[in-house]
């Protein structure tokens, strides 16, 4: 499940993926949108339930900082 935000000079993307180890983590990555500058975190998860909830809240607080929700 991947999610996507941007404002008018930032991108902001998460989803859950799979490691090679067989480990859920959380991914989340940003970056400017008219530069290369930007970053990555991982955070592992428990449970696909844990990890829709820490999507849950990765939304909230992008939606709180003025991103807007990209569908597509």
């Amino acid at each position: 499940m991947l999610q996507r935000w941007k404002s008018d000079t930032r991108v902001y993307l998460a989803c859950l993926e799979v490691d090679l180890l067989g480990d859920l983590l959380l991914v989340t990555r940003w970056g400017g949108r008219f530069s290369r500058l930007g970053g990555s975190k991982s955070m592992p998860v428990a449970s696909v339930a844990e990890g829709l909830r820490a999507l849950q809240g990765v939304a909230r607080r992008r939606t709180s900082r003025g991103y807007a929700e990209v569908h597509g």
